[in-house]
């Protein structure tokens, strides 16, 4: 017997029957469809991210994306692609809620700073003709 002949059934490799089985709510299929597809979207997620601590939650945000998404999925045939589009969309927004988190941290740094060089003591002439 050949030693690739048969997949091992811990890892089973669904062709469009256990996604369709998925789609129509079967949980063992479903289990099996995010098995099949984890170490994908972790390896996108990670090497994108480049191993931040974020990895994790959006791992967690593509599959839940997945697992809601399936029953509407038109082409099984389509589920790697429409995977990775999901990941990466994923991803997309993590690094723009990140970015945005720095501009805002940038920006309150600057307003600090601003603020310590305008306040003026309260016994100063410029607060007393306010």
């Amino acid at each position: 017997m050949e030693p690739h002949a048969q997949e091992p059934p811990e890892w089973p490799r669904q062709r469009g029957g256990g996604r369709r089985t998925a789609q129509a709510g079967d949980t063992q299929a479903l289990e099996a469809v995010v098995a099949e597809c984890l170490s994908l979207v972790c390896n996108i997620v990670g090497r994108a991210l480049n191993c931040h601590a974020d990895v994790d939650d959006v791992v967690q945000e593509a599959l839940l994306h997945v697992v809601r998404g399936l029953p509407t999925l038109r082409d099984p045939g389509a589920f790697r692609s429409w995977l990775v589009a999901i990941t990466i969309r994923q991803v997309q927004d993590r690094l723009g809620l990140r970015a945005a988190a720095r501009e805002r941290d940038t920006d309150l740094r600057d307003a600090d700073t601003s603020a310590d060089s305008a306040w003026t003591s309260p016994d100063s002439p410029s607060c007393a003709s306010a």
